[in-house]
């Protein structure tokens, strides 16, 4: 072993890293942010769910009992409705993940189980609605809406002056829309069209321009009479159209494998997904204008895409539970935007009414990007 040949070595690396000062960062700085934002967006707390209260009996006691979710953690009362077509509308919307529908009789119920005229079999019902598209969130809402309830009655009949004994007489009766089933692939398919499309069209486009510049052959793209919008779309469209065949993979394979009832309109979504496609291929482009090295571009594009559309996306974990500041973060992500459409259209049925506001959003964030790309691109060659 001769040390002046590591030291050549050592020193020539040394340069190279100088050189490419986004491997330094890529390789002191992103750790620790990845470190930060698994550290603050992992939460399997089921906090702040929204909830629409529809109060029919008005008294005392309802109000009392509507306090108590309020009060919790677990649930914010985000709005009271006067009729049940108000709370479908809130869930197909997304601004409530459960309604509560407290029945007229509920305040006479009380008293008839003070009087001892109740019966099982006459036990009024506290409805609740449960929107079952994200089940991990959806059965653990359950949890929380029985214990709050069984706690909460037995309270209002204790200061009613009222004997608790093993018959409540308001039971709590849970309805689960749009997946009725619990099943997980039913929320977990939809959810994957959006995370592995921000994986593998983006890193395969930064590939195929990094490559280029480490073997020296981009150089006769910058002489050669050719713009450079001209030169990255045509880098966008064969990937582009690569990541429609996975999008349709996807969708094929949930139906096979696992027996999805997609709902919804299918060319809405295809619509949908292929803008969603040229957003991710436009984010590998940009990157490539950025990186010198496939390592490098390798790593950087994994952790912007993946990580991101795994965290911040909502496909495993709801943007609620996360802080403030990080539910502003996650709508700097595409993802975030195409697992709403995604699941807005496949597992609850939803039109262009409910999601075009996303769709107008992924349609920005594709402009933008592509434009970031081309601006970039024409720095360098500059």
């Amino acid at each position: 072993m001769r040390w002046r040949n590591i030291k050549a070595v050592l020193k020539k690396e040394i340069r190279e890293l100088i050189r490419d000062p986004y491997s330094i960062g890529t390789a002191l700085i992103l750790p620790v942010v990845m470190l930060l934002l698994f550290g603050f967006a992992l939460n399997f707390e089921v906090k702040n769910v929204p909830i629409g209260v529809l109060d029919q009996d008005q008294t005392s006691f309802s109000r009392e009992y509507i306090q108590a979710f309020d009060h919790s953690d677990t649930f914010d009362v985000a709005q009271y409705v006067t009729n049940a077509k108000q709370l479908d509308r809130l869930m197909k919307e997304g601004k409530i993940k459960a309604g509560i529908i407290i029945p007229p009789d509920f305040t006479d119920n009380l008293y008839r189980a003070r009087l001892g005229t109740m019966t099982s079999g006459r036990k009024a019902k506290v409805q609740t609605l449960i929107d079952g598209s994200f089940s991990p969130i959806a059965s653990e809402t359950i949890n929380y809406i029985n214990a709050i309830h069984n706690t909460q009655v037995e309270s209002l009949l204790k200061k009613a002056n009222i004997p608790v004994d093993s018959i409540l007489p308001i039971q709590i009766e849970p309805r689960i829309w749009y997946n009725p089933s619990m099943k997980s692939e039913s929320f977990i398919i939809p959810g994957l069209f959006a995370v592995l499309l921000m994986v593998f069209p983006p890193l395969l486009s930064v590939l195929a321009v990094v490559r280029e510049k480490e073997k020296g052959s981009i150089q006769q793209i910058y002489i050669a009479p050719i713009r450079s919008i001209e030169y990255l779309l045509g880098k966008l469209l064969p990937y582009g159209i690569l990541g429609f065949g996975v999008l349709l993979l996807i969708f094929i394979g949930g139906k096979v494998f696992f027996s999805i009832d997609y709902r919804g309109n299918f060319l809405l979504f295809l619509l949908a997904g292929t803008i969603y496609v040229f957003t991710t291929v436009g984010i590998g482009l940009l990157i490539s204008t950025l990186m010198e090295k496939q390592l490098s571009a390798m790593f950087l594009t994994i952790v912007v895409t993946m990580m991101p559309a795994m965290l911040f996306s909502g496909f495993l974990y709801p943007i609620s539970t996360m802080p403030k500041l990080f539910q502003g973060y996650s709508t700097l992500f595409p993802a975030r935007f195409f697992v709403d459409i995604s699941r807005d259209i496949l597992v609850k049925g939803l039109g262009l009414r409910y999601v075009w506001e996303n769709l107008l959003l992924l349609i920005g964030y594709t402009i933008t990007i592509i434009a970031a790309a081309v601006w970039r691109f024409k720095k360098r060659v500059g």
